[in-house]
């Protein structure tokens, strides 16, 4: 009965599972991901990729896993940076300057000289601020996020 696997975490993406396995192999614990084609096949393995350890390791590899948890991955989340939402990467960045926001400008500045309202400036102003751009590093793939 010793040789029963339990299984220790849950992960929707294998990448972060196979992080997981590389933490716990490191650990010197023996361990085995179930359900890797989950993500390929969600409504046919539900449930995600299961980390799955023998009965004598789980609370030394949820032990393990919470501390590295703890340490990388709520620091990667908790930076301002969203994840690609094509390729799931966290090297992304803001984009400052983009084409529609040039054109707007480019708009605002002329309604603003033949208006000559403050009003309109700061309306197109607050609509423009009120949306982030970013691009991912990886993938090249850009979204907005709304504030």
């Amino acid at each position: 009965m010793a040789d029963e696997l339990k299984t220790v975490a849950m992960y929707d993406d294998p990448i972060q599972a196979e992080l997981a396995k590389a933490q716990l192999e490191e650990g010197g614990i023996d361990c085995f991901l179930i359900d890797l084609t989950s993500h390929v096949y969600p409504l046919i393995v539900p449930g995600g990729v299961k980390v799955q350890v023998r009965d004598v390791d789980v609370s030394r590899a949820a032990a393990l896993l919470e501390k590295w948890e703890r340490e990388t991955v709520h620091t990667a989340e908790s930076k301002d940076c969203p994840h690609c939402p094509d390729c799931c990467s966290q090297e992304t960045h803001q984009v400052i300057f983009t084409r529609p926001l040039l054109a707007l400008f480019l708009l605002t500045l002329l309604l603003f000289c033949f208006v000559h309202s403050l009003f309109v400036f700061l309306i197109l102003l607050l609509v423009v601020m009120g949306r982030e751009v970013w691009k991912c590093d990886q993938c090249g793939h850009r979204w907005r996020v709304a504030r």
